[in-house]
């Protein structure tokens, strides 16, 4: 149980969630549940364990998440990871396994949802989304801040906030996050120095005498 959240404004895509996990009776201090790849991050709720999954298979994911379509292609491998580790149920009865609870994926300029059944919903023009156990005290304050001058940061925070004061499984510290590409830069055969911190290409003179 969880809470998990995202917001876009004109400086971007923000993506946050509480901290704590809650098993039976007991709460325990996770961290961060947002999982960062190279061009896009997945905040998770739900099971710890398909959590852990993501972090595993996705922090090292190359692929690049440009509409739905590739979101599809993403469920779709999240989906053969949780088959392999025996960790879907069927919550609705149909003949398919499903996830025990929802996704937020985000890019640096859209918000998509997959869903229980492995589907993908583009949620970006509605500005914000809100999911887990605190969901809708989370998603009723973001509603009520959609006007004001605030940063992104501080409604995320405001409305984790709301859902920890108000549903017992949603607790610890907020976690809050900008998406931003994290590509590796490309290699380049030139030879570099360093020079007052900075790497510049070395200057090859064709005076240079042979020793």
């Amino acid at each position: 149980m969880t809470i998990i959240v995202a917001i876009k404004d004109v400086s971007g895509v923000y993506v946050g969630s509480d901290s704590i996990i809650s098993s039976d009776d007991e709460i325990i201090e996770f961290g961060s549940k947002v999982v960062f790849a190279p061009n896009f991050a997945i905040a998770f709720s739900g099971s710890v364990k398909g959590g852990q999954l993501l972090f595993e298979h996705l922090s090292k994911c190359k692929k690049k998440i440009n509409n739905v379509l590739d979101c599809m292609e993403l469920a779709r491998f999240i989906r053969k990871i949780y088959a392999k580790e025996g960790i879907q149920q069927s919550l609705s009865g149909v003949n398919f396994p499903e996830m025990d609870a929802c996704l937020i994926l985000c890019t640096v300029d859209s918000i998509y949802l997959i869903l229980e059944d492995y589907s993908v919903l583009d949620v970006t023009k509605s500005g914000h989304t809100a999911q887990g156990a605190g969901g809708p005290y989370a998603a009723g304050a973001l509603d009520g801040l959609r006007f004001s001058d605030l940063p992104p940061r501080a409604k995320l925070e405001i409305a984790i906030q709301s859902s920890i004061e108000r549903h017992p499984n949603c607790g610890g510290n907020p976690h809050i996050y900008k998406v931003e590409y994290n590509e590796r830069p490309k290699r380049n055969s030139t030879k570099k120095q360093k020079d007052n911190g900075e790497t510049k290409p070395v200057k090859r003179s064709s005076n240079t005498k042979k020793s």
